[in-house]
């Protein structure tokens, strides 16, 4: 089953955070889609421009090795 991380998921296992429960570490490793919005990169780059969290530019070197799946908005039109 494809897995849709929200953005506090998506922060905690890319930075390994403990507040990451070690069901949620076993769930994601066993699946084979795991997809990140492009909203909650979106919403995570804008508070770390706040300066309210820590989001550094490697991440997205991270997101590639562990074979996040970036999913776009759109209107749901073809």
């Amino acid at each position: 089953m494809p897995l849709l991380l929200d953005s506090h998921i998506f922060q905690w296992s890319i930075t390994g955070s403990p507040k990451l429960p070690q069901d949620v570490i076993e769930l994601i490793n066993k699946e084979e889609h795991v997809f990140v919005s492009i909203a909650s990169l979106w919403e995570l780059t804008i508070k770390s421009a706040l300066g309210k969290i820590n989001f550094s530019n490697d991440v997205f070197d991270k997101f590639e090795s562990r074979g996040y799946r970036l999913l776009p908005i759109n209107n749901g039109s073809s």
